[in-house]
Formats: structure tokens, sequence, C-alpha cells
């Protein structure tokens, strides 16, 4: 019985992703959809995607640590994704049509193109080809720790082999991305959406029942030895808000929408999704110090309370949540790599390009299970490198490419190497203190859009002069 839950779980994936597979008729269907998701399942998924196993394991472990500090990471994850929704949602669902762009990195070989009629027949290979390479490298750093989470989980809960839980995780994920492609990766990530907000609410719910009459709650909420000031905590999270500019397994499910108009609603969905999501997240934090005050791998904290407030076989269900949230992020990963590898690197005629997507899926899930076998470094601090690395070099090109500046393609270019050359190597850089890659990286890379677009223009002026 301990294993049924997780292979009945398993089974329903799967299931999902045999449906849909032979609604993928061409590549476009493969890839994006044939942009047709409603504004559900565009909201869920899209934040499901975003969230990880980091929202059961990473957060609540910070929150245990260190107390309501940590929430300003909560307020502003739901900002900026507002910020995203609001600005960038939209406008990149019409320019992505208008282009019959895929991938991030097509739109940026399109848009930053030094002739506007030549873009579609002869977008900048240079660039799409660099953007593709780094957004490969950062998402499997992504995927890997969905993976560490993952197996981590396995290993505490069945007490098998880490690496085993690891490949079992990575297997089932190939198998119905693989099938079902992006529509079944977003299908599946809005039925886990729901499925892990119902079990998230569970468990802070039944904690807060076991305390003792006498707790006094005003102790819940006191503030405990901060992890760092008030500059650095200020600028940790926005390190953390800016990254939803350039996370390509999110904004994929804004240009897959059915129709622009429904991305208003879509954005209220979402947001209250991530709201419920990480309040309660915090909660568990919150409780768990006061219940297990002694707990020896903090983000194992839900999964031990968990096992304490409930029966072995409904434990096992509300456990599912934690994978429901590292396969919602992991399967929308893989699509985005595999997408951007097969789309943007290799040159292949279009009846091909939907089987050499599906070998690029097999290609990153391998390439990301050796790195989390490694299994050094913690889901957070994983998860955050990764995290500004798109961050750092997607989300000034995906802002700018949304104006109508004219930028060359060799300054979007030097943009992308410099946020993720920023992001790689600031933490190893004696001076780095308490500020995060992403607030360095995402500056630099604008500052070299702005002066790069100051300099088209000046030019254009002095030609037409």
């Amino acid at each position: 019985m301990t294993y049924f839950v997780f292979f009945a779980y398993f089974a329903i994936l799967l299931c999902v992703g045999f449906y849909f597979s032979k609604r993928n008729q061409a590549a476009d269907d493969f890839i994006l959809g044939g942009r047709s998701l409603n504004y559900w399942v565009t909201a869920l998924s899209a934040h499901a995607s975003d969230m990880s196993a980091w929202l059961f394991m990473g957060f609540p472990a910070a929150v245990f640590a260190y107390g309501m500090g940590e929430l300003w990471t909560a307020f502003s994850l739901v900002f900026f994704m507002f910020l995203s929704w609001q600005f960038v949602a939209p406008r990149i669902r019409v320019v992505t049509a208008k282009y019959n762009c895929l991938t991030l990195s097509s739109l940026f070989a399109v848009r930053f193109h030094p002739s506007t009629e030549a873009r579609k027949s002869e977008p900048g290979v240079r660039l799409q080809m660099w953007s593709a390479l780094v957004c490969i490298f950062f998402l499997i750093a992504y995927i890997a720790s969905g993976l560490v989470g993952l197996g981590r989980m396995f290993e505490s809960l069945f007490e098998v082999d880490y690496k085993a839980g690891v490949l079992v995780a990575a297997s089932v994920i190939m198998i119905y991305t693989f099938l079902g492609g992006f529509i079944a990766v977003a299908w599946n990530d809005m039925l886990q959406a729901v499925f892990l907000l119902l079990m998230i609410i569970i468990v802070p719910v039944l904690a807060f029942q076991s305390l003792p009459g006498d707790f006094a709650l005003a102790s819940l909420f006191a503030e405990k030895e901060s992890s760092a000031t008030l500059y650095s905590r200020t600028f940790q999270a926005f390190g953390w808000g800016l990254g939803y500019f350039g996370l390509p397994h999110v904004i994929n499910k804004y240009m897959s929408i059915d129709h622009v108009d429904n991305i208003r609603k879509a954005k209220y969905v979402g947001l209250t999704w991530q709201a419920l999501a990480l309040g309660c997240a915090a909660l568990i934090g919150l409780l768990g110090a006061q219940l297990l005050p002694d707990i020896k791998n903090s983000e194992l904290l839900f999964v031990e309370m968990a096992n304490r407030l409930l029966s072995p076989v409904m434990a096992q269900v509300v456990l599912c949540a934690v994978l429901a949230a590292a396969l919602s992020t992991l399967d929308s990963q893989v699509m985005a790599a595999a997408s951007t590898l097969a789309e943007d690197i290799f040159d292949v005629p279009k009846h091909k390009e939907m089987w050499l997507t599906r070998g690029s899926i097999i290609a990153i899930c391998c390439m990301a299970t050796g790195l989390a076998w490694s299994n050094t470094s913690s889901i957070y601090s994983l998860v955050f490198y990764a995290w500004a690395g798109l961050g750092c070099s997607f989300g000034p090109l995906v802002l700018w490419s949304l104006t109508n500046r004219a930028i060359s393609e060799n300054t979007a270019l030097l943009a992308l190497l410099t946020g993720a050359g920023v992001s790689a190597l600031w933490p190893a850089l004696p001076f780095a203190g308490d500020i995060p890659s992403m607030i360095p990286g995402f500056f630099l890379a604008n500052l070299v859009l702005f002066l790069g677009s100051r300099k088209e223009i000046e030019g254009a002026g002095a030609q037409n002069a």
C-alpha cells in the first residue's frame, strides 16, 4: 500500500500523455499546443510550472530557519508575477504569433535584426544559437534541482536508493512529455496545481489544530535570528522577483493561450493560486518550527509533518503533492529545453521537427539525471542559481523585445552573455557579499541594451543627416 498511491499517481500522468498524443499533428502542436489553451489551463499551468518542489521543501525550510523575514520573498514573487502577467504576457502573445515564434530564442533572432523586412527569412543565427545554449544550460540545472528534491523524498519515505528515485521520476516525466508534448504537459500541470493547492492547505490546518491549547500565537510569528540584514533581504527578494521576466517555461504558457483577451482572466486566477500556495507554505515553516524544532533536514519538514499528522495512507496522498509540485515544474522545463534544442540549434525539415523534439526530451532528461545524481547542493541554492541565470540572461531581452527600440543582434548577444556571465560568476567574487547575482546581472544586461539602442538611434540619425 505504501507504493500504491504513488504508482497510481504516475499512472494518471501517463494516461494524460497517451490521451493527448493523438492531438499532435505538427511541430507547432507538439511544441506550443497550437496556441489553443484556455485561460484556466494557462493560468494554473504557468504558476504550477513556476513553483516546483521549492514550494514544499526549499521555502518552508527557509521560513523554519529564519522566520517571518523570509515572507519578503513571497511578496516579491507575487508582485513581480503580477507585473509579468500585466505587461509581458499580452505583448509576448501578440509578437510571437505575428512572427510565428515557438521559443524565446527564435523571438530574439527575429526581433533583434537590423532589417525589419528580412526578419522572417533571415533571423539572427548567432543570437538564436547562443541564447538557446544558455537557456538549455540553466534549465538543466533547474531540472536537476527538482530531481534532487524527488530523490531525497523517495529516499526518506521508502528507503530506496537516492539515484533510483531520481531515475524513476525522470523516466515518468520523459514518457508522458515524449508522448503528449506541450499540451499534455499543460493539462497535467493544471491538474497538479489544483491537487497540490488542496494538499498544501490540509497540512497547516491540521498542524494548527495540534498545537497545545495554551499556545501563544504571537510566538508563532516572532522574529528569529535573521538570515540577513534588511538591506540584503530586500535585494534577495528583488532577486527572486526579477527572474519572472526570463523564465522560458512560464513565458511559453503566455504564448500558448487561445486569445490575448483571455490573459486578464488568467492573471487573476493564477495570482490567487500563487498567493494561497505561498501563504500555506509559509505556515508550514512557522508551524513546523513549533512541532518539529529538532528536525535534522528542514527541507523534509512537510514530509515529516504529513507523516506525523495523518494516517499512513492519507500521508501518502498528501505527499503526492510534493511530487505534483516537482513534476509540474520539471515537465515544463524539459519541454522548454527540448523545444529550444530542436527548434533553435538544429535545422531540419518541418515534418521531422516533432520527432527531433522528442529525441531532445530524452537527451535533456538524461543530462539532468546525471547532474542530479551528484546530490551536492541544497534545493534552495540550486533553484536560485538557475533562476538567476535565466532571469539575467533572458529577462532583459524579453522586456526590450516588446519595445520598438532599434537594437542590433550584436548588442542583444552582448547583453545575453553579460547577464549569463555575471549570474554564473558573481557568487564566486569576493566582493559579492549579500547581493544576489540577479541584481547586478539584470542591471548590467539592461545597461548594455540601453547603450546599444542609443548607439543605433544616433547612427540612424547620422545616416539621415
